[in-house]
């Protein structure tokens, strides 16, 4: 029956509405494709935009960091500082924070080793001040920066850790 209809039509007149109604079908498909891949690529964008400016903001705070601390010991500086940024970026905000790293004690190492390992008093006692005084001259400091994402927040955060090379080492407790 379909063949009687088809065969009916003149083909010089045009296409038929099936045909039509494919070919537009196809084209459709073909649109939402790129749409969605243009859409795609616009979020990837973003989001590689926003997080090169993030990274930028964060080593510019760690270096004004570094800056505040020269020549200062770690007993002279703050443990946590937050603030804003200038426009542009004044939807960003910042918090530095500063915490002691407590180093392992190395006479448990040893000992936990080998119950037998002949360490004498005096090493021990040594190793003790050699575990304090990296602690006390190590710092871990992070810088964390928040904008605002919809109905919250996101974070990134940049960590590093610093070294006061001016700490004299000292045999008494």
């Amino acid at each position: 029956m379909i063949n009687k209809i088809l065969s009916g039509i003149n083909r010089e007149n045009g296409f038929t509405l099936v045909e039509v109604m494919f070919a537009l079908a196809i084209m459709m498909v073909s649109f939402s494709a790129i749409i969605l891949t243009q859409s795609g690529s616009r979020d990837a964008l973003e989001r590689t935009r926003r997080m090169t400016t993030v990274s930028m903001l964060a080593k510019n705070a760690m270096v004004d960091a570094e800056i505040y601390f020269q020549d200062k010991t770690f007993s002279e500086v703050d443990d946590e500082k937050s603030g804003s940024f200038d426009s542009p970026y004044d939807q960003y905000t910042w918090e530095r924070t500063i915490k002691e790293v407590e180093f392992p004690d190395l006479n448990s190492l040893l000992n936990s080793e080998d119950e037998e390992s002949g360490v004498t008093r005096t090493q021990e006692m040594m190793l003790k001040l050699i575990t304090q005084y990296i602690s006390d001259s190590l710092r871990e400091v992070t810088v964390t920066i928040t904008w605002p994402k919809g109905k919250g927040t996101k974070n990134y955060s940049l960590t590093t850790y610093w070294v006061d090379l001016s700490r004299e080492f000292s045999i008494t407790q």
